[in-house]
């Protein structure tokens, strides 16, 4: 009789909770791939309380660690930085350079874990390789898919590198969910039916509104009045070309708006649109 080989293996999963990509129903997605070697073929993942299963991927990531500490951003996420750079050591699996219209267009993208435990999505058009499996990345775009935030926290030398591309699954996670920790359970291969337990916790920062962006001031015809307009970015349904504004995240819409001499706040004031109008103390706005 014929014997086929059992694959034994215990391969290491990594998960993170990042934003949709602008199409998904809910905002927020888990992303999850897996590394071993030898590759067991596919690794399920289940919801180990409800046995409910997630997902699977049937192709091993593209995993690593940074050899040399990440420094935070320093400036706005989503620019590029001609500066900063990224050494790491893939554990298998190859990187390679791409031009910059690609990057900008979704290339390249590689997930870096922060000293906070958080994923920062980053980036990279040029890939040199240094020696077997080590890299230098640079021309880099930091904090992108909406992880500004996670970009101004610091990357320690050790920290776990993965290429996002198509090795990897992803689940989308229901607001009901938030603010909860998940449990799972990884199988490996056809033959693990024990599987190794894991968990992870949805935060709800990552389903806060987005921060408006294209800030723009114009002083009125006629008047020393100053209006302020600005654009609300949303993480749902946002992929649409129809129409000349996203969808709203969280009713009703509204804004604080801050005015600041230095650090000092002197003025506040709250708005229900994506704009706002000063009729008054308009010198202490050109001044400020």
């Amino acid at each position: 009789p014929s014997f086929v080989p059992q694959i034994s293996s215990l391969p290491e999963i990594i998960v993170m909770h990042l934003l949709g990509d602008g199409g998904e129903v809910d905002g927020t997605r888990l992303v999850f791939g897996a590394f071993a070697d030898p590759w067991p073929g596919t690794v399920r993942l289940k919801n180990e309380t409800t046995g409910a299963d997630l997902g699977s991927v049937s192709t091993r990531a593209t995993v690593g660690e940074l050899t040399q500490s990440l420094l935070p951003a320093t400036g706005t996420g989503a620019l590029w930085d001609r500066q900063s750079e990224i050494l790491l050591t893939l554990y298998a699996g190859h990187l390679a350079s791409t031009t910059e219209l690609d990057t900008l267009n979704g290339a390249n993208r590689l997930g870096v874990l922060n000293d906070d435990g958080d994923w920062e999505i980053i980036g990279f058009a040029t890939s040199e390789l240094l020696s077997a499996g080590a890299y230098r990345l640079t021309n880099l775009l930091r904090g992108v898919q909406q992880t500004e935030r996670q970009a101004v926290q610091a990357s320690s030398s050790g920290n776990r590198v993965i290429l996002l591309d198509q090795s990897l699954s992803a689940i989308s996670v229901a607001s009901s969910q938030l603010e909860a920790t998940l449990g799972l359970r990884a199988f490996a291969g056809s033959f693990d039916i024990t599987g190794q337990s894991l968990s992870h916790f949805l935060s709800l920062e990552m389903a806060l509104p987005l921060a408006p962006a294209n800030l723009r001031a114009e002083k009125l015809a006629g008047s020393d009045d100053i209006q302020l307009h600005w654009k609300r970015r949303t993480q749902i349904g946002g992929d649409s070309w129809v129409g000349t504004s996203v969808s709203l995240d969280f009713p009703p819409e509204a804004y604080t708006l801050g005015i600041f001499d230095g650090s000092n706040l002197v003025r506040q004031s709250v708005s229900n649109l994506s704009s706002w109008r000063s009729e008054e103390h308009t010198s202490e706005l050109q001044s400020h």
